[in-house]
């Protein structure tokens, strides 16, 4: 019965009604069983492209943000290191150094309340690409 068609074995399970299988399938993923020439595919690839101009875009962003937060630090760290040496001493540094860092992690804790998710450099990676991916959607909307 399964070679004539009348029914379907799948997974230790036979279903009666072959035909209603496919028909579930093809609604499932409509263009995989469509026609060559469905407008569907092309108006498809087309979102395709979009959303990968989007993510390319996105993910400039997020490039140029995190550098910038590089560069940030790499200036607070020289702006610590010429304050220590020449300006101050050690002893006026060390509580200023001391705040600072402990403002980072009240920084990373308030992160860490507002989202519920760890504040990692992957998840806040992911968040600024799924965010700038987003305000671009939106600008090329308009």
């Amino acid at each position: 019965m399964d070679d004539a068609g009348v029914v379907l074995l799948f997974r230790d399970k036979a279903y009666l009604h072959p035909e209603k299988v496919v028909d579930l399938v093809r609604r499932a993923v409509p263009l995989a069983f469509g026609p060559e020439n469905d407008p569907r595919k092309e108006e498809f690839k087309q979102l395709q492209e979009k959303k990968e101009e989007i993510d390319k875009l996105a993910h400039k962003q997020v490039q140029r943000i995190l550098w910038s937060g590089l560069g940030f630090f790499m200036c607070q760290v020289g702006l610590f290191f010429r304050l220590t040496f020449w300006e101050f001493s050690w002893d006026v540094m060390e509580p200023i150094a001391f705040f600072t860092t402990a403002s980072g992690l009240l920084v990373g804790y308030a992160y860490f309340l507002i989202t519920s998710r760890d504040p990692t450099y992957q998840d806040f990676m992911e968040r600024l690409f799924l965010s700038e991916a987003e305000k671009a959607l939106r600008c090329t909307e308009v």
